[in-house]
């Protein structure tokens, strides 16, 4: 079902990225701390399948904002939303996009 038996998702293995007829772009932050969705696993399947992955670095995260949750590094206030650095991240995804040249590497 893609989920473990408590709802949440088993993450980024056991897809097959071949399948999809459309470009796929991958972007994570190096310091993710979502057990789903590790930056090591992005790396690994961006290498396995030839996708581009964006790194990206900085901003900051309020883990205490997501206090009680049982994975707080996986909800909003968290790397994966790569606060204070949306914009930089933003215009290299839309550089993507319209097939210009994109940094693969921000804020480092």
């Amino acid at each position: 079902s893609g989920h473990f038996a408590d709802g949440y998702s088993v993450g980024l293995r056991g897809f097959d990225y071949k399948a999809l007829k459309q470009r796929i772009l991958m972007v994570s932050h190096k310091n993710e701390g979502c057990p789903h969705t590790r930056y090591s696993d992005w790396l690994d399947i961006a290498r396995e399948y030839n996708i581009p992955l964006i790194s990206v670095t900085g901003g900051y995260q309020q883990l205490e904002k997501s206090a009680g949750d049982r994975f707080p590094e996986c909800r909003s206030w968290a790397h994966h939303n790569f606060l204070g650095i949306e914009r930089p991240v933003a215009v290299e995804i839309s550089n993507w996009i319209l097939q210009k040249p994109f940094k693969s590497k921000v804020n480092e």
